[in-house]
């Protein structure tokens, strides 16, 4: 009787298995020609550091910018995995047994290094950016900014996210938005 049991629980198992490889494989599939259709963005949406310039146009010019912003923002793509490596390796390092205090001093000038090299390509990829947006767009951009406020103040209640205060106020009096662009 056991051994009925156990060949039962076995196809089970087997069949089971072999579904979730069939979807998992036919999703990396699935990707894989995303990936690969000529011509096409592929859905792949633009990096943080880019996607919030073009949030707030209108979705006819979002999908301008957004087939103009897309070849050059995956420049940033490496040094961006770069980075997230080094933050990587500073997390183990400083979780590791034995303590390498030379080891550590030496993956955080990594990271500075690294978060430098996508900070130059990031804000080199935002002034282009900005150059090919009207004025009325780029005011809008900073708006966004305004809006969203420095992420360290930011506060959550109810889902909803605040901008600080300081943010609210010079929103209310435009102090930060320079005169050329008013």
């Amino acid at each position: 009787m056991t051994s009925i049991q156990g060949r039962r629980q076995l196809t089970i198992a087997l069949a089971l298995s072999l579904g979730l490889n069939l979807f998992l494989v036919g999703g990396m599939a699935i990707r894989a020609y995303q990936l690969n259709t000529a011509g096409e963005l592929s859905g792949r949406p633009l990096p943080p550091n880019l996607g919030w310039l073009i949030s707030d146009l209108e979705p006819a010019r979002q999908e301008e910018m957004r087939a103009k912003l897309h070849d050059r923002a995956m420049e940033g793509r490496s040094a961006r995995i770069g980075m997230f490596k080094a933050q990587r390796n500073v997390n183990n390092l400083m979780a590791a047994q034995p303590f390498d205090h030379e080891a550590l001093t030496t993956a955080f000038a990594n990271l500075r290094a690294a978060a430098a090299e996508y900070q130059r390509i990031s804000h080199a990829q935002t002034a282009d950016a900005l150059s090919q947006l009207s004025p009325e767009e780029r005011i809008a951009a900073l708006k966004f900014l305004e809006r969203r406020g420095p992420r360290e103040s930011r506060s959550i209640r109810n889902g909803e996210r605040r901008p600080s205060p300081e943010v609210m106020h010079n929103a209310d009096h435009r102090e930060s938005v320079p005169s050329n662009l008013q």
